[in-house]
């Protein structure tokens, strides 16, 4: 897959089409469902918690990187069959610090997620960077989309922001998240990092699922 832009010259990690490739399967048919918070049949939103964001923490490392890791939690009795598999959909939006074009826009894509350590209704990116790059001292990138938890049937069940509402990760949205990590807590330690319902963010957890 083609790069998006190269933002950090001296490191690969941060914001390329490519550090997302050995995960990412395009599916054209979904971003009609998603992209503006519509539903195709077998689409449908998680409207009694049957999946949605648990924990966010950042984690920063060398180049300035700040890394937002979301933690989506699945409650498998709710669904209508066995989980097959739980992605991101969504594109990113990059800024290089060092040039003067505008923010370039990725394609609509899927970014796969695996069972927090072995956990079969507990999940994270699976990305490079088991995360989202959303800055560094070269540049910084906005992801949209929503998560979804798919079934041995076909059906998905979708976590976004709200109706025809995407969430929404880059520097001003993860602010709080990024400040509590550094500030209040060790964001290092998983047991510390306090849920999306205990810390009431509603873009995250509008349904302040537990």
């Amino acid at each position: 897959m083609k790069n998006i832009v190269h933002l950090l010259s001296g490191s690969t990690v941060l914001l390329t089409a490519c550090s997302i490739s050995s995960h990412v399967s395009t599916t054209s048919d979904l971003s009609s469902s998603l992209r503006f918070g519509e539903y195709e049949s077998r689409d449908l939103p998680s409207t009694n918690c049957e999946i949605h964001i648990d924990k966010v923490r950042s984690v920063r490392s060398s180049g300035g990187v700040i890394l937002i890791k979301p933690y989506i939690k699945v409650n498998p009795e709710k669904l209508d069959g066995r989980i097959t598999k739980v992605s991101f959909y969504g594109r990113q939006s990059t800024l290089d610090y060092n040039s003067p074009v505008q923010p370039v826009d990725s394609d609509w894509n899927e970014i796969a997620m695996r069972g927090f350590l072995g956990a079969r209704d507990y999940f994270e990116l699976a990305n490079n960077n088991d995360g989202f790059a959303i800055s560094s001292n070269y540049g910084s990138a906005k992801y949209e989309g929503g998560f979804y938890v798919e079934t041995e049937h076909g059906t998905r069940y979708w976590a976004n922001a709200g109706i025809k509402k995407n969430f929404v990760f880059n520097y001003a949205s993860m602010a709080k998240i990024v400040d509590d990590c550094w500030s209040n807590y060790n964001c290092s330690d998983m047991s510390s990092v306090k849920t999306t319902a205990e810390l009431n963010l509603e873009d995250l957890n509008p349904q302040h699922c537990r």
